[in-house]
């Protein structure tokens, strides 16, 4: 690298790296994902801050478990607004705080709102799951989970 050695980042590196909000979240000012977290390059990979962070100040990260924001903000690297969960428990902490997209705003919708309502409207006139399965071409777990108000909120 001209002009020196390259700098070896340490999980010490973020409390350079950063600014302090209101809320006390630590907001990393170095690259950023798409979706607002950070990153950073640590022994030749690159990992996530919040994780490093959750890994160099709180406790090693269990088998399976995912590091979630007690703050909602995907910047925030401050260990006190990290916890460790199960993806299941952040898709379910993320849709009760109302950050998933609902119906078709969401990215693997195979349906529209108005096709859910016809199914909805259809099963209540006797054409059973598997039938609706074939004609909205969708699982018959699918269609079970939407008819039981499972899922398709919106």
């Amino acid at each position: 690298m001209p002009g020196g050695r390259p700098i070896k980042n340490t999980p010490e590196t973020i409390k350079e790296r950063i600014i302090i909000d209101d809320n006390q979240c630590w907001i990393w000012q170095g690259f950023k994902d798409r979706d607002g977290y950070g990153r950073m390059r640590l022994d030749g990979k690159e990992r996530f801050t919040h994780r490093i962070a959750y890994e160099h100040w709180v406790a090693p990260l269990e088998p399976g478990k995912v590091i979630m924001h007690t703050c909602d903000v995907p910047a925030c690297c401050n260990p006190n607004h990290l916890k460790q969960g199960t993806q299941a428990q952040n898709n379910r902490d993320c849709a009760d705080k109302g950050r998933k997209p609902k119906g078709s705003a969401n990215g693997n919708a195979k349906l529209t709102e108005d096709q859910v309502k016809w199914m909805r409207h259809f099963f209540t006139k006797g054409i059973s799951g598997e039938q609706l399965s074939k004609i909205f071409n969708v699982s018959r777990v699918q269609v079970r989970k939407i008819i039981n108000f499972e899922n398709w909120d919106f």
